[in-house]
C-alpha cells in the first residue's frame, strides 16, 4: 500500500492504491478545502504533489492552469508513494480585529467570572473574543475558517450532511475544533492560561443546533420549525477545548428558523431596537439577513446570498487573509492587497469593487455578462476569452470569470429581492429609511458607492448608510457581561414579526427582475 507524506506536518499515512486523495488528506487531518463536495468544480483544494507520476492529474479550471505537479486533491488517484504539500489554505485564522469591539464593556452580572469567550458561529468564518468579564476589558480577539466549509458552504448542505450516518457528529466536532482553534490562539496571544468560564455564541440557527449537537433537519423541511429559538446552556466542555470545569456555554436566542441570533444580538448592540425612525440593518453574509426597524412592529427576512460575498464558489475567492486583494479600482488598474505583496486571490469586499468597476467601465452589461470587446483600453488588456466565456486577469494566476459574475449575480439578486419585500410589506419607499446599517465580517470594508453601484441595494435607499462590522461579535460580548442587555435581546425577538420570502406569490418574479445589474454606472 502506498505511503501519503503530509508535508506540513510530516504525517504517514497508509492509502489503497486507487483511493481518493482528498479523502485521504482529510482523514488524515490536513487543513485543506473542498466546498463543492468534491465535485471538482471549486478549485480550492489544490495540492502539490511529488512525484507527479504518483498521481494522476487534474487537468485545468477556468482562471488559472494546473500544472503536472499541481491537483485537484478530490480529482486524484494515489498511484504510490506520494508527498503532498497544500497551496490552498483556507483554515488559519484571517483577520484579528481588535477594533471590531469597544475597549471595555461595562459589566453587569456577567454570565461567569474571570476569562469569557465571545463567538460569532458564521456559516463561512469564525469570529471570537476573549473578555475579563470581571473588568468587562476586551483583550483581543480574531477570525478563522469554520471547518465545516470541508462539507459544504451553505446552511442547506450542512443540514443534509447532518442527516447523514455520524454526519451531525462530525459537524458538532468541526465546530468545536474551529472555536477551540480561536480559543487556544487567543489564549496564547493575550498570555492566559486555560481556564474560561464562560461562553457565548451567536449565529442563525443552524449553525447553533450544530453547536448544541441537535440535528439542524427539521429546519430544511416544511414547516421548517427549529428545535429550539430560546437561549439554550450547554456544557462549554462539551463544545471546546480550553473550558474551566463547571464553565457553561450558552447559545443565544434567534428571532426565527432563518433569522438568527446573530441578528438579534448585533441589531441590538447597534441600539436599533430603540430606532425611531425606519432604519434597515442588513447583514451581508452566506444568508442575508435583514430587519426593519423603527416601525411599530419590527419586520425581519432572510435570503440564501451563498457564500460568493466571503469569497467563496469564486474561482480566486478566499478569506480576508494575507494575499486578498480587498480594494480595488480599474483604469488604471490598482490593487489593495492584505499584507501587501502580491495577490493570490481576492476577498468579498474585492469582489464587490471589482463587479462596480467593471460595470462602470463597460466590462459587464445589466444581464451580467462579461464582455471582452467593451472596457476600456486598458482594461480590455486583462480581458481574455475562453471556453466559459471572457475572463479578467487581474493579476497573474488571479482571474474573475464569467461563472464569479454570475456566482455574484444570483447573491446580489436575493439581497435586493429580499430587501424590496421587506420594504413592500412595511409599505415604505426605499427613499423613506432614515438610515442604511450593513454589518457582517467583511461589511466594515466594503465601499458604500460600490455596494449600491453593483446593485445589491436600491440606489435610493437611505441617505445615512453606515457599516457596523461585526456586531454579532459585539452582541455575543455584550450578552456575556449584561443582565440588562440580554433582556433587550429577548425582547427583541419577541417582537419582531417574520416574513417568509419564498411563500409570497410573486418573490420568484422579484428575483429574476432583481438579478440585472444596474446600467452603466457613472465613475
Amino acid at each position: 500500500m502506498p505511503w501519503v507524506t503530509l508535508i506540513e506536518t510530516g504525517r504517514r499515512v497508509q492509502a489503497e492504491r486507487g483511493s481518493n486523495l482528498l479523502r485521504i488528506l482529510l482523514e488524515a487531518g490536513a487543513k485543506i478545502e473542498s466546498s463543492c463536495k468534491g465535485r471538482g468544480t471549486c478549485g480550492k483544494c489544490l495540492v502539490r504533489v511529488d512525484p507527479p507520476e504518483s498521481a494522476s492529474p487534474a487537468g485545468s479550471r477556468e482562471g488559472f492552469v494546473v500544472a503536472s505537479e499541481v491537483v485537484l486533491a478530490c480529482q486524484t488517484e494515489v498511484t504510490g508513494d506520494l508527498s503532498v504539500e497544500v497551496i490552498s489554505r483556507r483554515f488559519g485564522p484571517v483577520r484579528t480585529a481588535p477594533e471590531e469591539l469597544p475597549a471595555a464593556i461595562p459589566p453587569e452580572e456577567p454570565l461567569g467570572a474571570g476569562l469569557g469567550l465571545a463567538v460569532d458561529l458564521g456559516t463561512t468564518t469564525i469570529a471570537a473574543t476573549l473578555i475579563d468579564s470581571t473588568s468587562g476589558r476586551v483583550l483581543c480577539s480574531a477570525t478563522g475558517m469554520n471547518p465545516q466549509t470541508a462539507l459544504g458552504l451553505d446552511v442547506i448542505t450542512r443540514i443534509t450532511a447532518a442527516g447523514e450516518p455520524g454526519g451531525l457528529e462530525r459537524l458538532t466536532s468541526l465546530v468545536g475544533a474551529g472555536i477551540s482553534d480561536l480559543a487556544g490562539l487567543l489564549l496564547s496571544r493575550c498570555g492566559e492560561p486555560t481556564g474560561i468560564e464562560a461562553v457565548t455564541v451567536a449565529g442563525n440557527p443552524t449553525m447553533l443546533h450544530l453547536a448544541a449537537g441537535i440535528s439542524p433537519e427539521s429546519i430544511g423541511r416544511h414547516p421548517y420549525a427549529a428545535v429550539f429559538l430560546d437561549p439554550r446552556t450547554i456544557p462549554a466542555r462539551d463544545l471546546i477545548a480550553g473550558c474551566a470545569v463547571g464553565a457553561t456555554a450558552t447559545l443565544l436566542p434567534s428571532v426565527s428558523s432563518f433569522v438568527g441570533a446573530d441578528v438579534a444580538a448585533g441589531l441590538v448592540a447597534c441600539d436599533l431596537d430603540r430606532a425611531v425612525e425606519p432604519v434597515l440593518y442588513l447583514d451581508l453574509g452566506t444568508n442575508g439577513e435583514m430587519v426593519l426597524c423603527g416601525i411599530e412592529s419590527p419586520l425581519a427576512a432572510s435570503c440564501a446570498a451563498g457564500p460568493a460575498l466571503e469569497g467563496m464558489n469564486i474561482s480566486r475567492g478566499m478569506p480576508a487573509a494575507d494575499g486578498a486583494v480587498e480594494h480595488l479600482s480599474l483604469e488604471p488598474l490598482s490593487l489593495e492587497v492584505i499584507g501587501g505583496g502580491e495577490p493570490v486571490g481576492i476577498c468579498g469586499s474585492g469582489i464587490v469593487d471589482l463587479v462596480a468597476e467593471l460595470l462602470r467601465v463597460g466590462g459587464a452589461d445589466s444581464s451580467g455578462r462579461m464582455l471582452a470587446s467593451g472596457p476600456l483600453p486598458d482594461t480590455a488588456s486583462r480581458m481574455e476569452e475562453g471556453a466559459g466565456g471572457a475572463l479578467f486577469r487581474l493579476a497573474p494566476g488571479v482571474g474573475f470569470t464569467q461563472k464569479d459574475l454570475r456566482q455574484v449575480q444570483l447573491a446580489k439578486g436575493a439581497v435586493l429581492s429580499g430587501v424590496r419585500l421587506l420594504l413592500r410589506e412595511a409599505g415604505l419607499p426605499a427613499s423613506g429609511l432614515a438610515r442604511l446599517v450593513v454589518a457582517g465580517e467583511f461589511g466594515r470594508h466594503l465601499d458604500p458607492d460600490n455596494l449600491i453601484d453593483a446593485g445589491f441595494l436600491p440606489g435610493d435607499a437611505g441617505a445615512d448608510r453606515g457599516f457596523a462590522g461585526n456586531a454579532s461579535l459585539r452582541g455575543a460580548a455584550a450578552y456575556l457581561l449584561s443582565r440588562p442587555f440580554r433582556e433587550r435581546v429577548a425582547a427583541f425577538c419577541s417582537r419582531v414579526r417574520t416574513l417568509d420570502l419564498a411563500s409570497l406569490a410573486d418573490y420568484q418574479d422579484l428575483f429574476m427582475e432583481s438579478l440585472s445589474f444596474p446600467e452603466r454606472a457613472s465613475g
